[in-house]
């Protein structure tokens, strides 16, 4: 039941942050970041670089409609602003998509201008034994030469591609939004597995999505949506088998590559869409951690060339759902992998412990003494800190400005000289839990304006749990297991209708 009060405050907050600027979809085009901002492509995003990958008949897809072509609307705009990058005059504007005859913005202009719009439409292919096939890829350049400043030129490039529709939500009954789709961002994200602090400050795939069709919310006087969403293999599964692609872990020279599947056929959730909040403490994301060997070399399969390289099917045709850096100096410095959920880990899984993610924006606590003696069941110490040093050392170090070579986010560390990364249980220590903290945000324009899609970054989900053993000793022993886990989420928050 939904009082007054909540009501009136969405509404309140609807209303504040319906004068926010709403967020501008543009690729900048790469190059050099300081010039940026000289041109860029205006009205798409891309997907991951210099690439607009779009699936037919979604928002992205101008016609709005799955018929086996996406429209994408693109102008070149000058005089931009970007962080990091001071907008200069351009000069001239040369590249393919002037030797096309594709509209420019007038050289010379000190403001924000775009040229007019240019239209293009990629159509599918479809192959004899009717698989539908992603289109060709349609690439463009531009060059636009500065006036005068420092850097001279901005070179940009823009990769267009249109990939077959996707399952989506009915309208929802009640008017309001249909679907929330939140895609974890490129940075910011942070996953800690484990007492010992070996597993902790590893990112989470980028691009990785969760997706809920929404009903009870409507367009004007309640904001709250019950959120729903199939998982599984079935091709009109809304969030698929698995939470994005395979993981790779690699720290303290074990690696492991995992699969997190889901274990519910059904994703719940409630979503304010007025305050941008998200909370499934009641009803978890439960996952199935299918956790197979790695090598340095290989922690998990990638997708390269559009092949998969290894793994269960080596050579297979695939998408790459993700990128992740592993480090673990001095066998592996920032190799790239961009895994995919087409290219599996063969043979059997070492373990598959359950992970149960009570995802929210707000504040996520584990205790110290939840189990008892520790926060976990068969969790054996609350951190390593003493373990092998001389004793009288604490986590109780906030250590996020240290940056950690994995790529995630320093919470707390040891005293010990070596600033291990753990979890403050300890009673002793003063803090005796865990937390992390979620950020709600606004989808623009904001409800109960009626425009859709409604898009905003810079929401994070947050969630503490408990690890069970893999039941591979190795792995235990490495990251500390059973033990403790936390998670931050970040990323986009789109809103469909």
């Amino acid at each position: 039941m939904i009082t007054r009060n909540i009501w009136l405050g969405g509404i309140a907050a609807a209303l504040v942050a319906a004068s926010a600027p709403t967020a501008r979809a543009f690729v900048g085009g790469g190059g050099n970041a300081k010039a940026d901002c000289y041109a860029v492509f205006d009205g798409v995003d891309a997907s991951s670089g210099t690439k607009v990958q779009c699936a037919d008949g979604d928002s992205c897809d101008a016609d709005g409609v799955a018929d086996g072509t996406c429209t994408f609307n693109i102008s070149v705009c000058a005089f931009r602003a970007i962080d990091g990058c001071t907008p200069q005059p351009v000069a001239s504007y040369t590249g393919s998509w002037v030797t096309k005859g594709f509209p420019v913005p007038p050289t010379g202009v000190t403001e924000d201008t775009c040229g007019a719009t240019q239209q293009f439409k990629l159509a599918l292919r479809t192959k004899g034994n009717g698989k539908v096939l992603s289109s060709k890829p349609t690439k463009l350049t531009l060059l636009a030469k500065a006036s005068s400043g420092s850097p001279k030129a901005d070179k940009d490039k823009l990769q267009l591609v249109c990939t077959k529709s996707t399952p989506k939500c009915p309208a929802n009954p009640n008017g309001g939004p249909s679907q929330l789709t939140m895609t974890v961002g490129n940075t910011g994200s942070d996953l800690d597995t484990g007492e010992s602090g070996k597993s902790h400050n590893f990112i989470v795939p980028n691009n990785s999505q969760l997706k809920y069709c929404l009903t009870g919310c409507d367009g004007n006087l309640n904001p709250m949506c019950q959120g729903t969403g199939t998982t599984g293999s079935d091709p009109t599964s809304l969030n698929g088998p698995t939470f994005g692609p395979p993981l790779p872990l690699f720290s303290a020279n074990v690696a492991v590559c995992v699969v997190n599947r889901y274990k519910d056929p059904m994703l719940q959730t409630v979503v304010n869409v007025a305050d941008g909040s998200f909370d499934a403490s009641a009803t978890p994301v439960n996952l199935l951690a299918d956790t197979y060997q790695g090598t340095a070399t290989q922690v998990c399969p990638r997708c390269v060339g559009g092949k998969c390289d290894s793994g269960r099917n080596p050579g297979q045709a695939c998408k790459v759902d993700g990128t992740v850096t592993v480090n673990n100096p001095p066998q592996i410095v920032n190799a790239k992998y961009p895994v995919s959920r087409d290219c599996l880990p063969a043979g059997n899984p070492l373990g598959t412990p359950n992970v149960s993610l009570g995802l929210v924006t707000a504040t996520s606590t584990l205790q110290g003494n939840a189990a008892g003696t520790f926060p976990c069941q068969g969790q054996v110490r609350h951190d390593e800190c003493n373990l092998l040093f001389n004793g009288g050392y604490v986590c109780n170090v906030p250590c996020a400005a240290t940056p950690d070579s994995k790529g995630g986010i320093n919470q707390y560390c040891c005293t010990n000289p070596q600033a291990l990364p753990c979890f403050p249980t300890d009673p002793t220590t003063g803090i005796g839990k865990i937390e992390r903290t979620g950020t709600p945000v606004i989808a623009q324009p904001a409800w109960p304006d009626p425009t859709y899609p409604k898009r905003v970054d810079g929401g994070v989900l947050a969630a503490t749990f408990c690890i069970p053993s893999t039941t591979a000793p190795l792995v235990d022993l490495t990251a500390g297991l059973p033990g403790p886990g936390a998670l931050l989420l970040p990323g986009s928050i789109t809103l469909t209708q």
